[in-house]
């Protein structure tokens, strides 16, 4: 079927211009490129159409980058380098042979992981390939799990080694991955082992505290087998997430709000307790001004399935993307009730009466969720952290003080001896509008 280069145009143009405008940082000129790219487009009938253009773009982008530079080198009076002679029979061929390699190699990927590769090598980052392909940034660092530094190949394209060598030439490799995550890349791509049956050099565990944080999620899901979560909540300066009398809107400003919706937006799944859904009525949706194409799972743990039939969480979007999470006490008529309104009932084991936890994450694990957004109340926040499952804490702080001795703290529950506390590292703290955000990695998990 020929390109419907109409609907491509309609879907992918806002973020185009975006991506040309980092590159050269003048609106009318990102909109003039972005025309052009699909211009020039039109006489292809890609396989991958929003790929193909982005990659135009880029292409464009470049030219119009060295133009530049051109320009001022010769405004400076510095002399251009040569322009390059006729290639040579033998690069030519050399040419030729890898044009070879690189299309043997893409023959091997799949759509999703192509198109992935062709973005990437567009120069999207992370952020803008999960807008164009709907993926979680998870599940885009399991297919770009490695990342190119100098001469170093470090890219594993969907776990295929064999198409990176391809692809690459890679003659030195370094790997990310640290001892214990050799068997896991054996695995789904050959691995190490591949590659060094190739003949290519391998070094493993270099860059491992920039690879952690770069690939946290993607680290977690594979060395735990559960999603990685991250604690996130609002307060006020006093440590309150809501006044006495249960108001918490807002606590924080608009710049920290939208931050939030980003977050959602990063994360397969965001969750809360009953007692959030009840209280609060959220409809957990991502609700940022340029709309995104892919629906977080909304997720409520809900041991006897009491949310409403009118819960926001329900309605506010696609249905089937909410995920209630009962325990073995929930009564038949509510998981009913729930399950014809097209919400997905999750029937966990139970734990002293509630959902188990670390149950629920298993199962969310197998829904392909990698990364989980916690937006707990107190309660909720404690019973994570007390199970050990809290591997992120993401606190937005606002300027006020309200005080009140029943006001709801960010972690409630019996709490932990000084000497058991969670211990987070290095913090990274940055203003957001009028507030302030502070993130950091728990390091020590309490033992359960």
């Amino acid at each position: 079927m020929p390109t419907d280069w109409a609907e491509v145009y309609r879907v992918t143009f806002p973020a185009l211009v975006r991506f040309l405008y980092r590159k050269v940082w003048e609106t009318d000129r990102a909109e003039d490129l972005a025309q052009e790219a699909f211009v020039r487009a039109l006489d292809h009938d890609p396989e991958n159409p929003r790929a193909f253009v982005f990659t135009v773009a880029a292409n464009l982008a470049r030219d119009e980058a060295r133009t530049a530079i051109r320009r001022r080198k010769h405004l400076e009076l510095v002399k251009a380098e040569p322009a390059a002679g006729p290639a040579s029979p033998a690069e030519e061929l050399e040419r030729r042979e890898q044009e070879q390699r690189v299309q043997a190699a893409l023959a091997q990927l799949s759509d999703r992981d192509r198109e992935v590769l062709l973005l990437w090598d567009a120069g999207l980052d992370y952020d803008e390939i999960a807008a164009q392909t709907g993926l979680a940034r998870g599940a885009i660092g399991t297919t770009l799990s490695l990342e190119g530094i100098g001469n170093w190949v470090l890219i594993v394209v969907g776990g295929l080694i064999g198409a990176v060598v391809g692809l690459f030439g890679a003659r030195n490799v370094r790997m990310t991955a640290m001892p214990q995550m050799v068997a896991i890349f054996n695995g789904v791509g050959g691995g190490a082992a591949a590659l060094e049956a190739r003949g290519v050099e391998v070094e493993l565990g270099c860059l491992e505290a920039e690879a952690r944080a770069a690939n946290r999620v993607f680290f977690t899901a594979m060395e735990r087998g559960r999603p990685h979560v991250t604690l996130k909540c609002a307060m006020t300066l006093d440590g309150k997430i809501a006044a006495f009398d249960g108001q918490a809107r807002w606590i924080t400003g608009e710049a920290a709000r939208e931050h939030a919706h980003r977050m959602r937006r990063e994360s397969d799944a965001v969750l809360v307790g009953i007692g959030t859904a009840l209280a609060d009525d959220p409809a957990l949706t991502v609700r940022l001004p340029t709309p995104w194409p892919r629906e977080p799972l909304r997720v409520v743990v809900d041991s006897r399935a009491r949310l409403p039939v009118g819960a926001r969480v329900i309605g506010a979007g696609t249905p089937g993307r909410v995920v209630v999470a009962v325990g073995d006490e929930a009564p038949a008529e509510r998981v009913a009730r729930l399950e014809a309104l097209g919400a997905c009932v999750l029937a966990c084991k139970s734990r002293d009466g509630r959902v188990d936890l670390a149950d629920l994450l298993s199962r969310l694990f197998s829904l392909d969720v990698s990364g989980v957004l916690l937006e707990g109340g107190s309660e909720l926040n404690w019973a994570f952290i007390q199970a050990g499952l809290v591997d992120r804490v993401a606190m937005f702080i606002a300027p006020l003080l309200i005080g009140g001795g029943t006001a709801p703290t960010a972690v409630g529950g019996r709490g932990f001896l000084l000497s058991d506390a969670v211990r987070l590292g290095p913090l990274a703290a940055r203003p957001v509008g009028a507030d302030w955000l502070l993130e950091g990695d728990v390091v020590r998990q309490p033992a359960a």
